[in-house]
């Protein structure tokens, strides 16, 4: 399993698993409709897209051999974990705790003072 962050092209697949796997295992069990409403424009490719190029919002993934996309998970500009979700396939196998890994290095490694390296990172979703 690799992981690593993501690229542009990347967006829509990661996009299209976070809401996927949102809407057959948490949805149903969200009775505020605003809530539901709330989590898909976050979630919203074009949102993540725009949140990314702002140095807002840092996505990752995790790729099986064949590079197929089984997890994504994304951090914003603080270091908090704002979405993390493994694929319908891919569920029960970990993926989730070595995305949060990665994150968790990626927001740590290179800290100097008050300057994490989240606010220093220009993406290559951009």
């Amino acid at each position: 399993m690799k992981i690593r962050q993501l690229y542009a092209y990347e967006l829509r697949p990661a996009a299209a698993l976070v809401m996927e796997t949102y809407s057959r295992m948490e949805q149903p069990y969200v009775a505020n409709p605003k809530e539901i409403e709330d989590f898909k424009r976050y979630a919203d490719e074009d949102h993540l897209w725009v949140e990314s190029c702002k140095n807002k919002l840092f996505l990752f993934g995790a790729f099986d051999d064949n590079e197929q996309m089984c997890a994504v998970g994304a951090i914003d500009a603080a270091g908090a974990v704002t979405l993390l979700y493994a694929g319908l396939n891919f569920q029960h196998r970990g993926l989730e705790a070595e995305v949060l890994r990665e994150m968790e290095e990626f927001a740590t490694t290179g800290r100097t003072g008050n300057s994490p390296k989240l606010r220093q990172y220009r993406p290559h979703l951009c």
